[in-house]
């Protein structure tokens, strides 16, 4: 499933819908878990998770997987 055509509205429509929510979710645990030296991210979309993961973990190499070319240009 393509998430091409979506990529352009997702972020307003995550926001609208849960607001912060999923925000809260992707870091929740990220304070508490060991500092890893490499993160496998799968599905990233529009690079939330990716900018929590490197401000919580500064020298971590992360490597990023996402099938939708227009959510990796958002």
């Amino acid at each position: 499933m393509s998430f091409d055509r979506l990529a352009p509205f997702y972020r307003w429509m995550e926001d609208l819908c849960a607001g912060s929510l999923l925000e809260r979710c992707r870091a929740a645990h990220l304070a508490v878990i060991p500092a890893p030296s490499s993160i496998l991210i799968v599905g990233e979309g529009h690079g939330r998770t990716l900018a929590a993961c490197r401000r919580q973990f500064p020298n971590a190499q992360i490597c990023c997987i996402e099938a939708s070319s227009q959510m990796i240009t958002q």
